[in-house]
């Protein structure tokens, strides 16, 4: 590879580079007990949905995706789905962006 090539591959990769995340305030008491309530051990349909306003983001997103895994997996229970679903197996649910609805990929 030339010196060029190189120069110009880092040049690109520093103008691409992704802007620097900004901090998020801390999640008041109340979100913070919401979140314990609602997307704890055993979640629900509707204390999920509460928690889809609520003032704080991130409470927000987990809420979010929370919502589209309709089954008991792990340590999270849904008690309105309590079993396993294997056509979930292997399925991540990621973020488009903030306002984007999360989408499962698969990945193996």
């Amino acid at each position: 590879m030339s010196g060029t090539t190189i120069s110009t591959r880092a040049r690109t990769r520093t103008q691409t580079r992704a802007p620097a995340p900004r901090p998020l305030p801390v999640p008041s008491r109340a979100s913070r007990e919401a979140l314990w309530r609602d997307a704890g051990l055993i979640r629900t349909r509707e204390g999920l949905e509460r928690l889809l306003d609520d003032p704080y983001p991130l409470v927000r997103l987990i809420a979010a995706h929370a919502l589209l895994r309709t089954e008991t997996r792990g340590a999270h229970m849904r008690a309105d789905f309590p079993r396993i679903d294997a056509a979930l197996d292997l399925q991540h649910s990621v973020s488009g962006g903030p306002e984007a609805a999360p989408v499962y990929e698969r990945w193996t």
